[in-house]
């Protein structure tokens, strides 16, 4: 049950935070039947909402995602040196923590360079390969993460995404 929750939650995305109850079964992978029953039971409790145009993600999970602490005490750790390299740079600076494969954004301090836009969000989570940030982390990370990440396809994010292992 918590697997196919989490499969309805996860097909939800910045760019499309509302789907229809028919999309959201696609993605999933899950009958129709299966989705509209669990979906039911997440608008019950606040964790979806109905719109008029299908469903998107409910204020509980927002109340719980606040409750995540670790990634609280670590921006909290490293927000003062945060600020002062974004004062003395003048650029953006982003705290991300290697999750899986994944960097997830913990904090960002946009730079005051405009015209420089970088695509990430807090909470935002990309693949460590194709960020430079993901890369430092991998570099110091245990070899057997690595090589499981490296023996896996690497898919292009962006145009200057490297995808050879080597």
């Amino acid at each position: 049950m918590i697997e196919r929750v989490s499969q309805i939650l996860e097909v939800f995305t910045p760019e499309e935070p509302v789907l229809t109850g028919g999309e959201i079964a696609r993605r999933a992978g899950l009958s129709r039947a299966t989705t509209a029953r669990i979906l039911s039971e997440l608008a019950r409790h606040d964790f979806i909402d109905r719109v008029p145009s299908g469903y998107q993600i409910g204020i509980r999970c927002f109340e719980l995602g606040q409750m995540a602490q670790q990634p609280k005490d670590l921006r909290r750790l490293a927000l003062a040196t945060m600020f002062d390299l974004r004062r003395a740079t003048g650029l953006t600076v982003q705290l991300g923590v290697l999750e899986g494969n994944d960097v997830v954004y913990i904090e960002i301090l946009r730079g005051h360079y405009r015209d420089l836009t970088i695509p990430s969000r807090v909470g935002g989570r990309v693949p460590s390969y194709a960020t430079a940030g993901g890369k430092a982390l991998l570099a110091h990370s245990p070899d057997p993460l690595v090589e499981g990440l490296l023996n896996a396809p690497l898919e292009k994010i962006g145009p200057r995404t490297i995808t050879d292992p080597p």
